[in-house]
């Protein structure tokens, strides 16, 4: 008998028990990170209204009388948003984008004049529904303090989600989906 060779201790490992075991890992890893943005994104928004939010009855930059009422009927979103935010700016294409396929209103946190917004609608491309809050008492009233953010709405009108900062379309999709069930 040769001296030189040592029975294994061990079985050696199938390649798909390891493919499983790996996959188990990732599978974990990734709901842990999506745990703690979701924890993140509660944070951000901790302060902002959740719920019912406040009445909102004021003219857009467009001259229309716009109410929160008419958002009833399908999910909808509040986007507040400001021509000084670089996130608003990288942001504008998918906002554009929702507002062709979802009720929504923008509303333009502490921007300048109508003047001013109309001219940076113009200057991006974009022809979205805005209301200028200029002096930030609707934002105020919704707890607003960091832009962007964004309310998802329900088809009763009430607030479903609350994001701040960028958000993908698939994000807003998303949430406008579950919004709607």
């Amino acid at each position: 008998m040769n001296d030189d060779v040592k029975p294994l201790d061990k079985e050696v490992e199938k390649p798909w028990r390891r493919y499983f075991k790996k996959a188990g890992s990732i599978a974990l890893q990734l709901i842990v990170l999506m745990a703690l943005i979701w924890l993140l994104d509660f944070w951000m928004t901790r302060n902002t209204v959740h719920e019912t939010p406040p009445p909102i009855h004021q003219m857009t930059l467009s001259g229309e009388d716009f109410s929160l009422d008419s958002l009833k009927g399908e999910p909808s979103i509040i986007h507040f948003w400001g021509t000084w935010c670089p996130i608003c700016n990288i942001e504008q294409g998918t906002i554009e984008s929702m507002g062709k396929s979802y009720p929504m209103m923008t509303i333009a946190m502490r921007s300048g004049s109508d003047a001013e917004i109309a001219d940076y609608l113009i200057e991006k491309g974009v022809s979205y529904r805005v209301i200028n809050d200029n002096s930030g008492a609707i934002s105020n009233r919704y707890g607003v303090s960091a832009v962007p953010t964004t309310f998802i709405l329900d088809r009763e009108g009430v607030i479903r989600f609350v994001t701040q900062g960028y958000s993908s379309e698939l994000g807003l999709r998303f949430k406008l989906w579950l919004a709607s069930l």
